[in-house]
């Protein structure tokens, strides 16, 4: 609370705050009523709460806005040829699926012709690959032209069936890339682009808050997403 005292004809303040964790006396005076005085001690107290008001981890940042979105995808793409990691990012940025979705395609999933993704199965952590269950979740979704043409070309080089999972990867104890190495290879690309660092999960949230920016509608987002309502669409583009 402010201290308020007359020295002749004026007025002033003083405050007893913590600033920086250091106890600090701010005082100001040459006010012309005790009113007034009053009122500014009031303003800068204010001020000072909210300087040592703590972050809210709550409000992390969850989305990319569109510049971020374009300045993401082309860093992605222009560094396809560094592992498989850039491939699985670019993949769920331009197409809004889940993780566990993305680890369990294979290439048979991919129907170039039409270029489309068939969703029906995803990864559980215990290494094992399981249908999706759900109507909505079962889907195929379009990909982007280019996107996909590039996923054609590793189908050619890469030595393996059509039945083999495409990000799998050997030294891992499941098999696959995990996401906490996708989470760390993420963070470190936006970091590069100074862009505030958002997590593999938010990828799919961006995607969503992308295509409602172009003008899609929340039913067709939804659908493409895999949700079994527009709510649930709406709770992960307003978390």
């Amino acid at each position: 609370m402010a201290y308020l005292k007359k020295r002749g004809d004026k007025w002033q303040y003083t405050i007893s705050c913590t600033i920086e964790g250091k106890r600090k006396l701010i005082r100001k005076g040459g006010f012309l009523s005790k009113k007034e005085a009053k009122a500014e001690a009031t303003k800068h107290e204010a001020k000072v709460k909210k300087q040592n008001r703590k972050p809210n981890i709550a409000t992390r940042k969850k989305l990319l806005n569109e510049e971020e979105y374009e300045k993401l995808y082309k860093e992605l793409f222009n560094n396809l040829d560094k592992g498989l990691g850039y491939y699985i990012l670019l993949l769920i940025l331009t197409t809004g699926i889940r993780y566990s979705e993305a680890v369990a395609l294979t290439s048979e999933d991919f129907d170039f012709n039409n270029n489309t993704i068939n969703i029906y199965k995803s990864y559980h952590p215990d290494g094992t690959i399981f249908p999706i269950r759900s109507l909505s979740g079962n889907r195929i979704i379009k990909g982007d032209k280019i996107i996909m043409s590039r996923f054609k070309e590793l189908f050619k080089t890469n030595k393996s069936n059509n039945k083999d999972l495409i990000f799998r990867y050997p030294k891992n104890k499941y098999k696959v890339i995990n996401k906490q190495a996708i989470d760390i290879l993420l963070k470190k690309v936006l970091l590069n682009l100074d862009i505030e660092p958002v997590n593999v999960n938010d990828l799919r949230r961006t995607h969503a808050s992308i295509l409602l920016t172009k003008g899609l509608s929340l039913k067709y987002i939804s659908e493409r997403l895999g949700h079994s309502s527009t709510i649930t669409t709406k709770n992960i583009l307003h978390p």
